[in-house]
């Protein structure tokens, strides 16, 4: 048996990923069990490699917390070549990870409450310390006896620093200021936490995509669907999440918030750490001093596709680099870009008509700004218990009473898109709130009287009320097409917008969420700030394939 530093005998794999091996081991002088994490053989050469493992020891060895697992030790041992290779020793997990878990479906919702509590208060504790995960996913909670442990900081960074371009992570959970080549910070792990606790609850993502380059579009720019109902989970976790997934990082709740709020409505304890003032000194980077990318520079994001190769996104530039327009919704860090997930409140930019009759109902969408909405989406909430049966003119996503129309189509400046929805009950109320591309538009409702047809355009609309049905506004007459007048107002401005785990690969163990939305989004802009991007490698791109 291989002995590491004299005392680590290595006995068995837990897991292999990219550039490590985890080891189940055993410590001869405290005679223990331990886990032993070890670079692998072809990076033992490769000096970024070696300083980012020590940067992980260093990391975690400061932050003492029963939802971080615990590091022992770290050392090199030589080769068969003499060359020296790093090693963490750290505390053996027993258990699963939240990926296993999730593999038999949702979590009821006090269980997954109480782990995302857990997995957030591990996160203060690093927060607080400035440290930031940098890669929260499924795969990186472990269920243990004693709790839930966030695993593996091998990419963790300093609050406040940048990527030194490489960006690391696993894409369906990297937020979208890190996308933009904005600066670390724990805003954008509370981003991947509402994501997980959005599949914990759901199974599922929020977006449906079918590539790499997709979603990233979807972190950049589209709005990420509300969490359906869910029978007995407290009012007030949807609007948690939703802001967990604001496009902006300052509109997102702080991780220790996180932690008090779920723990609470689960009716769970956490440890969260005393607010301290003192702050790491400088997570120690990746990569050599001198090789830290610039403020303004190029940024070339690299992409690891479980440590088997190099894929080029030739296109990516198109989707979350360039070409602003309003049409892709809500962006990071922009003005006008609003709470509630990423939805921007404008209504100069968008108008929409919805007139209910019986079992039918009209919905004319138009554009009153000055840019073209690309493959329009509308989404609204119905007040009552209405389930639409059929719709022409779109495709439509109904989970609860949360519906969403999508079209495979450009919505321009001034131009109109009729959809007709045929199993809405107006004795129930009108829907009072509709956002076109996340961005929320101005509303005009109305009642066909009995045996009149929807599609009258002399049928008087109104705004609804703050209460959320129509009436409190004066009457507006119609368009010259049936819909009403656009209003004489500006454009907006675009809107930028296995027990433990091996750290560097996408765990085999991670579980492929099935999409149950069509997928239309197919962006032609996304992000403000043009960053140019060359190759995509060494980012985990765990769910990407569908």
């Amino acid at each position: 048996m291989q002995r590491l530093g004299g005392r680590y005998r290595l006995e068995s794999q837990l897991g292999v990923g990219g550039m490590s091996v985890v080891w189940r081991a055993y410590d001869e002088v405290l005679e223990r069990e331990v886990a032993v994490k070890v670079l692998a053989a072809e990076f033992a050469g490769d000096a970024a490699s070696r300083e980012r493992i020590h940067a992980e020891a260093q990391a975690v060895a400061r932050l003492a917390h029963p939802n971080i697992t615990n590091v022992y030790d770290f050392g090199e041992s030589p080769d068969r070549a003499g060359r020296p290779v790093p090693y963490i020793v750290m505390e053996l997990l027993d258990g699963e990870t939240l990926a296993q878990l999730l593999k038999s479906g949702p979590l009821d919702w006090r269980t997954a409450l109480s782990i995302c509590a857990d997995v957030a208060a591990g996160l203060a504790a690093a927060h607080e310390r400035g440290v930031v995960h940098q890669d929260v996913k499924p795969a990186n909670a472990m269920l243990t006896s004693t709790g839930v442990k966030v695993v593996d900081f091998g990419i963790a960074a300093a609050a406040g620093s940048r990527d030194d371009g490489q960006l690391l992570g696993t894409m369906a959970y990297v937020a979208p200021e890190r996308l933009l080549g904005g600066r670390v910070g724990p805003a954008a792990d509370v981003y991947a936490l509402g994501l997980l606790l959005y599949r914990c609850l759901t199974g599922e993502l929020p977006w449906r995509a079918a590539g790499v380059s997709q979603m990233m579009s979807n972190h950049c720019y589209v709005a990420p669907r509300p969490l359906p109902v869910i029978e007995g989970l407290p009012e007030d976790i949807p609007e948690l999440v939703a802001r967990c997934l604001a496009k902006r990082p300052a509109e997102r709740p702080s991780s220790r918030e996180m932690a008090q709020a779920l723990a609470t409505a689960a009716g769970a304890r956490v440890m969260l750490p005393s607010i301290v003032a003192e702050r790491t000194e400088g997570i120690r980077q990746a990569v050599p001093a001198g090789r830290t990318a610039a403020p303004g520079r190029p940024r070339w994001v690299r992409l690891a596709m479980a440590g088997l190769t190099v894929l080029a996104v030739a296109g990516f530039a198109t989707t979350c680099a360039n070409r602003p327009s309003p049409g892709g919704g809500a962006l990071a860090d922009g003005p006008g870009a609003g709470a509630g997930g990423g939805v921007t409140a404008d209504a100069r930019a968008c108008q929409v008509r919805y007139v209910g009759g019986g079992d039918v109902a009209r919905l004319t969408v138009e554009n009153t700004g000055q840019e073209t909405f690309h493959n329009w989406t509308v989404v609204f909430t119905l007040p009552g218990s209405e389930h639409y049966v059929a719709v022409e003119g779109a495709e439509m996503v109904q989970p609860g009473t949360t519906v969403t129309l999508r079209a495979q189509s450009s919505l321009p400046p001034s131009q109109r898109a009729t959809v007709r929805l045929t199993g809405a009950r107006a004795a129930s109320g009108l829907p009072k709130s509709f956002t076109l591309n996340g961005v929320r538009c101005r509303v005009l409702t109305g009642t066909a009287a009995p045996g009149q047809s929807v599609d009258d355009p002399n049928i008087p609309v109104t705004e609804p009320a703050p209460g959320g049905l129509p009436g409190g506004s004066p009457s507006v007459p119609p368009g010259p097409t049936g819909g009403p007048a656009p209003p004489a107002t500006s454009a907006p401005q675009p809107v930028p917008s296995p027990s433990q785990s091996s750290g560097d690969t996408t765990p085999t163990t991670s579980p492929t969420v099935a999409p149950t939305s069509p997928d239309v989004s197919h962006p032609t802009r996304a992000c403000p700030t043009p960053r140019p991007h060359k190759s995509i490698t060494d980012v985990k791109p765990e769910e990407c394939k569908r």
